[in-house]
């Protein structure tokens, strides 16, 4: 099964997969920079005046909106959208 995936990777079709994969990484990257831009943002904007908080850098904000993202997922799922039967 390996040996025939490898095989259908011959010549350039293995760097344009590992093109698209690397842009489809990077694209990802530069969203969670930006929203941990905008985060970073509107916090030292509201919640340093309004709540007395300390101000948060670039990359805690960008750990932030990480970790935000990755414990949405696990809290809330999203649900499949196989075909299942209702047990109505």
């Amino acid at each position: 099964m390996i040996r025939k995936t490898m095989t259908m990777l011959e010549g350039k079709d293995w760097f344009i997969v590992a093109l698209v994969l690397f842009l489809c990484v990077g694209v990802l990257f530069g969203v969670y920079c930006l929203c941990g831009w905008i985060f970073m943002l509107l916090w030292n904007w509201l919640a340093v005046e309004l709540l007395s908080a300390p101000a948060l850098n670039y990359w805690v904000c960008v750990g932030i909106v990480f970790a935000l993202k990755f414990l949405g997922n696990l809290i809330f799922p999203k649900p499949s959208s196989g075909n299942t039967k209702s047990k109505n």
